[in-house]
């Protein structure tokens, strides 16, 4: 066998070890197993993951794996039906679904590798030689189904029967670029979901969130960022296209568009969100919002400067009159 693959009864034309499409223009290898091989990128999603994606052609392919068995794992990439793929009748997201404990394919037994076909049914895994070996309904788009989850049909689960947790939803119109979102809780929109991500905690990300207008956190994975202002004394780091950041306790006490940052200054999200920032009638004249404890401490030091300024003009008067 070719790389050890297996002939892959059941599958249609998806694949060259299955049906070949064509005579003269065969189809190609699915993208199950270029990505056993190492041919193309694998983007891992998590039972946490909450992100938007972009999938093209050819490009990464997508793996959400049984974390009790993970030789079992669903994998989908975006196929269209141009050059060695047009032959088939349809394009969109083609999900695969894979389950190493079982012995080859057999239909119409459950198959190791079978394509989870987006109209619901059976048609391909229950024939050896299934002809037609493609349809529209056999992928996943805005036209076709938009989403694969526990409640939809078909359905996400493992072959055990025990759900997985996998929700791909609002997939876009299928095309060299498809959009679709991952997970079950909400999308944030700071950060990138990703390597091929729009957004959401699973990737690296852009923006930190920035609570009580001076801790910064990065959100996600994602990167911390040094502000235009730069760190200054003090080890405090400010965002913001305006403005300079003062050292006490992370406060931005210049440019109404500064971020304070954390006393460390070891993060600073360019596009994080505002939690918890007082309103304006509790900010001062450079749109600070430091705690009162902080403006306290610098109106003491403001008196102590002008008793200290008085002090040296008193004594300065007291030798030009001797």
């Amino acid at each position: 066998m070719l790389f050890g693959w297996p002939d892959l009864y059941g599958v249609g034309d998806y694949c060259i070890m299955a049906n070949r499409g064509a005579d003269t223009n065969p189809v190609g290898i699915d993208d199950v197993l270029r990505a056993d091989q190492g041919w193309i990128e694998v983007i891992e999603i998590q039972s946490t993951t909450n992100a938007r994606y972009r999938a093209t052609p050819n490009g990464a392919a997508y793996r959400y794996t049984n974390p009790a068995r993970p030789t079992e794992y669903y994998l989908w990439s975006n196929v269209q039906n141009v050059g060695e793929w047009k032959p088939l009748a349809g394009s969109g997201l083609l999900i695969w679904h894979f389950d190493k404990s079982i012995s080859g394919n057999n239909p119409p037994q459950k198959l190791q590798l079978a394509v989870v076909q987006g109209g619901g049914t059976r048609v391909l895994s229950a024939t050896t030689w299934p002809s037609p070996g493609s349809a529209k309904t056999d992928f996943f788009n805005k036209d076709v189904n938009a989403e694969l989850g526990a409640m939809t049909t078909p359905e996400s689960k493992w072959n055990d029967g025990s759900a997985s947790g996998l929700r791909i939803y609002d997939i876009g119109p299928s095309g060299p670029t498809i959009e679709f979102s991952v997970g079950v809780g909400l999308i944030t929109p700071e950060g990138e979901g990703g390597s091929g991500g729009l957004g959401g905690t699973s990737g690296a990300g852009t923006g930190g969130v920035v609570a009580n207008g001076g801790s910064v956190s990065a959100s996600g994975a994602g990167a911390p960022a040094a502000g235009a202002a730069g760190a200054v004394a003090g080890g405090v780091a400010g965002s913001g296209t305006a403005g300079v950041t003062q050292a006490t306790g992370g406060a931005a006490i210049a440019g109404a568009n500064a971020i304070a940052g954390s006393p460390s200054g070891s993060h600073s999200g360019t596009s994080g969100t505002v939690e918890g920032a007082p309103t304006s009638s509790a900010s001062d004249e450079f749109g600070c919002s430091c705690s009162t404890v902080t403006r306290q401490k610098s109106e003491s030091a403001f008196t102590l400067a002008l008793a200290a300024l008085a002090l040296a003009v008193s004594r300065r008067r007291r030798r030009v009159l001797r």
